[in-house]
């Protein structure tokens, strides 16, 4: 279980949260002690591990901000909660300053707390934390090593297993909502970074933090969480499986790598065949029989690619883009942009306001 530290001004306000119905089994925390000083509350922290604290603002002596600069200087707790009577820009701007992960008006009902607490859990998962019997989770081992498999071989039924896993781990008896959400997360983000492990290229063509980033508004629903997953996961497919084609002849693949980990540098196929030590004639001859695509053609989708994501992920300017990519014609590259992703490149930075949006089975 998670341990939970609270900093109160009054025993009253301290068993208000207690009588709170959103600890224990269902939320994974407990409250582990009870402080009525900011003092004792830092040297609680100085002395023993909290996953949380929830403190008021104005506790005597050390009061909430003093605690909350001393837990941030010294890195004592991972999750810090303020709870006050008053708004006042000035309280929460410190706060801020301080790492606070909320920012609570004192005192919170259930249904805020239990918000809370969801978020905290979700944060100490994405930092890795865990708590005390998470190995008594059922975590699907072998239905990640399946799942890694089939989306790495490009095998859609991929999504298809994780999806039944999924279902499977939601319908586990003797486990609370909570407990299967941790489990689904966990096996959603190791897919997920087990993927970009395997093809590095990928972070030309897009970021990890896209699929990472989860939706809020999905709380308290498995099946938005199992529909977010199977979205995120299938956009990840798609793109994988357009711009890592596959074929038979494996003196292929090192050809098609160099180019996705160099989408920037001359790809014309007599310097490319040079780069990984493969016959010019042989590759000419076999590329498009192989691979479904002319060898131009393929060249062009991947160029393509890499300018939506820089389109998407910095500041550069479309004729930087168009240079970077060693294209001499900018209406001719406004051109091929226009005929995968239909739109131009400024209309596409206008509209995407950086997120990673598309469609990739146009290319």
């Amino acid at each position: 279980m998670y341990q939970v530290l609270i900093a109160g001004t009054i025993e009253y306000n301290i068993k208000q949260l207690e009588a709170l119905s959103v600890w224990g089994k269902d939320s994974d925390f407990e409250i582990a002690q009870k402080v009525y000083q900011g003092e004792q509350a830092l040297q609680l922290l100085r002395q023993k591990h909290y996953d949380l604290v929830l403190a008021e603002i104005d506790l005597p002596g050390l009061d909430g901000l003093q605690l909350l600069r001393h837990i941030n200087q010294e890195g004592l707790c991972p999750i810090t909660v303020i709870l006050s009577d008053t708004v006042e820009f000035q309280y929460v701007r410190e706060c801020i300053l301080y790492g606070v992960f909320d920012y609570l008006k004192k005192m919170p009902d259930g249904e805020t707390m239990q918000k809370l607490l969801f978020r905290a859990r979700e944060q100490l998962i994405s930092q890795g934390g865990t708590y005390e019997n998470e190995r008594e989770l059922r975590y699907p081992v072998n239905a990640e090593e399946q799942i890694v498999r089939a989306l790495s071989n490009g095998n859609e039924d991929g999504i298809r297993l994780f999806m039944e896993t999924v279902t499977d781990l939601y319908g586990m008896e003797n486990e609370t909502p909570f407990h299967n959400d941790v489990i689904v997360k966990k096996l959603y983000l190791n897919v997920i970074t087990r993927i970009f492990d395997r093809y590095r290229w990928l972070y030309h063509y897009t970021t990890i933090d896209f699929y990472k980033r989860l939706d809020y508004l999905l709380v308290g629903s498995a099946t938005g969480f199992a529909d977010f997953y199977k979205r995120k996961l299938t956009h990840l497919f798609e793109l994988v499986k357009r711009l890592y084609l596959t074929s038979a002849d494996s003196n292929l693949t090192p050809l098609l790598e160099y180019i996705l980990d160099n989408p920037e540098e001359d790809l014309k196929l007599k310097t490319v065949a040079q780069k990984v030590y493969l016959n010019y004639s042989y590759l000419s001859s076999t590329f498009s029989s192989q691979l479904e695509i002319h060898y131009n053609e393929y060249i062009t989708n991947v160029k393509m690619a890499r300018a939506a994501f820089l389109l998407q992920n910095t500041g550069m300017k479309v004729y930087e883009i168009c240079g970077a990519l060693s294209y001499q014609d900018a209406n001719y590259f406004t051109r091929q942009f226009k005929k995968i992703y239909g739109m131009s490149p400024s209309e596409f930075k206008a509209v995407s306001n950086g997120d990673d949006f598309l469609d990739y089975s146009c290319l």
